[in-house]
């Protein structure tokens, strides 16, 4: 992949697509009468539109990675996938844990320290992202009932998508066009 795939438009227009489907199911959800469906789709959907709007010093492929982040997790959680699908959350946890932890790493990373320094660009990244792992597994400990294993199964797939996001970050870093 090149520099100018990283950047490519129809990453841009597919991100927006997402965000519009998130937009599309609160209005299925308002019909159907499920508030709670509308208030977690719309919180997901501020999600996507701060990312879309305000951060501009990502590529638009990892702003499409991002908000397919937060569609998964939006209507995993509103239509209760994570239950009811196979591996849904084990997938949705690696996937996310890594798509999260590249963008913060690219959001985060002087552009002028990328050329050299591809092995410790992976390193933080990777460390985003067993950081954003654990966040969000004491989240998940303080207000959901689970059971151990899955905790452990999920900081397990985290460390997956950590490690995935390394890996490929300095990749992306390597390709990234100079901004």
């Amino acid at each position: 992949m090149d520099k100018e795939t990283l950047n490519w438009r129809c990453w841009h227009w597919l991100a927006w697509l997402g965000v519009a489907t998130l937009a599309g199911g609160m209005v299925v959800s308002a019909i159907a009468g499920a508030w709670w469906g509308v208030l977690g789709l719309l919180s997901f959907l501020v999600l996507s539109l701060t990312l879309l709007l305000l951060v501009r010093r990502l590529p638009h492929l990892v702003h499409f990675l991002v908000v397919l982040a937060i569609f998964l997790n939006g209507y995993g959680w509103v239509y209760n996938w994570f239950d009811v699908v196979v591996l849904y959350d084990e997938l949705v946890h690696a996937y996310t844990t890594g798509a999260l932890a590249l963008a913060a790493a690219l959001w985060l990373w002087r552009d002028g320290d990328y050329p050299s320094r591809y092995g410790q660009f992976a390193a933080t990244t990777a460390g985003l992202g067993l950081g954003f792992g654990i966040l969000w597994e004491i989240a998940e400990m303080a207000f959901l009932d689970l059971r151990l294993i899955d905790t452990i199964s999920d900081l397990i797939m985290d460390a997956v998508g950590a490690a995935v996001a390394g890996l490929s970050g300095a990749w992306v870093v390597h390709c990234r066009p100079q901004q």
